[in-house]
């Protein structure tokens, strides 16, 4: 009796012993996932519930994870698992893709997923569906292309700044000594030259010539203090309203301001490409979902066969039939995975961390489902276009152009005017006199004209013609660019009406042939069908469910371009500029 007590408390022991094992390995398993967290959140609003739907709601959150078997696991077990992608609650309600694992997952499958969900903490809001705002601030944050079209902006600072110094004040110094020879003389002299903004320029300096000049350099020559001088030279013909120095500068200006809409446009192609990307990964990942549940359909079948082939009822062939199916489905579904990791390493370039660092999301942040598709007006086409060509920045880039060339047919037509300057200076030697005449002595002032111009004139001519020609060409440009944005703006919405009516047809076919798939797996459980029809009736509703998928990326690729089209980005930089 003493020995049987003992035995059986032994035994007890072992079986708490395996539980509490079992237990801890379960809460290693599932304490990095998304969903054990979910669940814990929620765990406070259930504490009123009994312990049999507190179990019943574990194994809803265990089902939400996804696993991948391998072939040898589908040919060593009846009970075969597949991965695929599932549903589950965010806390704002939202759905997304996670991952769902199967209780025959092996100790090798469970530590891969742990080290899967270890990486991805690096993400960024990994428990919470990924939308294209998301993607779209972060381009607008971190992309590192629109931060080299942020630095036009300096570089067109630095160009103007450039234009600016034609007008630096410069200051002129010189010293001229010959202290051997007959005629021994020191010269020496400083000065300054301040050109100014209607095309002439003030002079001004100090110098002295002392020692035995030759004759003929009698002017070299200065009282004992030296030589103040001061003057001013005014255009006027050629150079006074316009000038070379002007002429840079006011284009440099126009430069600067150009740097805006090349931004804008450049911010457009980015966000385009960042929504391409974005709608590729989410139709990447619902297809995998989609061979997920075919390939489901073949795993589930595979132990219904064997025991009706078991009992006779079916044929040995059609266990073969359906491992065949299994792989041919496990192919597809790879290549799905393969997709969905190359759609989000391209997805990555667009949606980054804080410190500019690509992140590269994971499954978790899936959606489950597209975004309702919403109908275009076909009636507001016109005012579209009007909106679109009052917002496309490449039209504002061309109205600076057009701006900087009439500024070069302003320079060339100020060219072909004779030079004809007017100057007056002054000079006061002071100090004692240099020779006994004392011809230094008085305040002098002398005022001139200087006249210059070409006959033939071809230079400045030549350029007027070729200005002439730009402009026409700008405008030209720009008038076909105004009839490109609005084909852009009316095929847009084309497209746009043409993918939500395919939609709908989409949609209709798949519940067409998930009807008849029904109708078809229902007729082989009795027994009037067989597994090539079902398999034909399987892949026909994947098949639709593929097509659907691929109307609603196009639509909302289409949706993407309609955003580009009529430059809503554009607005945004303007209202973010505001707000810095």
């Amino acid at each position: 009796m003493k020995f049987s007590t003992t035995v059986i408390c032994l035994l007890a022991v072992f079986v708490c012993t395996g539980c509490r094992a079992t237990r801890s390995l379960s809460s290693r398993f599932h304490s990095n996932s998304p969903i054990f967290k979910l669940q814990r959140e929620r765990q406070d609003s259930q504490d009123d519930r009994g312990d049999e739907t507190a179990v019943a709601d574990a194994d809803s959150a265990d089902d939400r994870f996804v696993t991948q078997t391998s072939l040898r696991d589908l040919e060593n077990s009846d009970n075969a698992s597949t991965e695929r992608p599932s549903s589950s609650k965010t806390k704002d309600g939202s759905e997304s893709l996670a991952p769902s694992v199967s209780p025959d997952e092996s100790d090798s499958d469970t530590d891969n997923t742990g080290s899967e969900a270890a990486s991805s903490t690096n993400s960024q809001s990994s428990s919470t569906p990924l939308h294209l705002d998301d993607v779209i601030q972060s381009i607008f944050a971190t992309f590192p292309m629109i931060q080299v079209a942020y630095y036009g902006r300096n570089i067109a600072d630095g160009e103007v700044l450039t234009a600016q110094g034609a007008w630096d004040l410069k200051l002129k110094a010189d010293a001229n000594n010959a202290p051997v020879g007959f005629y021994k003389t020191y010269r020496n002299g400083v000065g300054f030259e301040q050109p100014t903004m209607w095309g002439g320029e003030v002079f001004g300096g100090y110098r002295i010539g002392d020692g035995n000049f030759e004759p003929w350099y009698g002017n070299r020559e200065t009282n004992e203090g030296g030589e103040f001088k001061g003057g001013i030279m005014v255009p006027i013909l050629q150079n006074r309203s316009i000038d070379a120095r002007r002429a840079e500068l006011w284009k440099s200006i126009y430069g600067r301001s150009a740097v805006e809409p090349f931004i804008q446009t450049q911010i457009i192609e980015f966000v385009r490409a960042g929504s391409y990307a974005y709608w590729d990964w989410v139709s990447a990942g619902l297809k995998l979902k989609v061979s997920g549940d075919l390939l489901d359909l073949a795993a589930r079948r595979d132990k219904q066969i064997r025991d009706q082939v078991k009992f006779g009822a079916r044929p040995d062939a059609d266990i073969v039939d359906n491992e065949r199916l299994i792989l041919s489905r496990q192919v597809k579904l790879i290549e799905s995975q393969r997709k969905l990791q190359s759609t989000a390493i391209k997805l990555s370039l667009y949606w980054r961390s804080l410190d500019g660092t690509p992140v590269i999301p994971d499954e978790s942040q899936l959606p489950l489902i597209y975004p309702d598709p919403t109908p275009v007006n076909p009636n507001q086409v016109d005012g579209d276009v009007a909106e679109a060509i009052s917002r496309r920045p490449e039209l504002v880039e061309l109205d600076f152009q057009y701006r900087m060339a009439q500024v070069d047919l302003q320079h060339a037509e100020n060219m072909t005017l004779p030079e004809l300057d007017a100057s007056v200076w002054s000079a006061k030697d002071v100090g004692a006199p240099a020779s006994s005449k004392g011809d230094k002595t008085p305040f002098q002032t002398e005022a001139g004209v200087n006249f210059s111009v070409p006959l033939q004139r071809r230079k400045a001519l030549g350029k007027v013609a070729a200005v002439e020609a730009k402009l026409i060409q700008i405008a030209t440009k720009r008038r076909f660019l105004e009839n490109k944005i609005a084909t852009e703006v009316q095929n847009t919405v084309v497209t746009i009406d043409a993918a939500y009516r395919s939609i709908e047809k989409a949609r209709e076919s798949v519940k067409l042939n998930e009807a008849m798939q029904s109708f078809e797996t229902v007729k082989m459980e009795k027994g009037d069908s067989d597994l090539l029809r079902v398999n034909l009736r399987e892949t026909a509703t994947f098949d639709a469910q593929m097509v659907e998928l691929e109307a609603l990326l196009h639509f909302f690729e289409s949706q993407a371009d309609y955003r580009a089209a009529l430059a809503l980005d554009a607005a945004q930089l303007q209202f973010l500029d505001s707000d810095r």
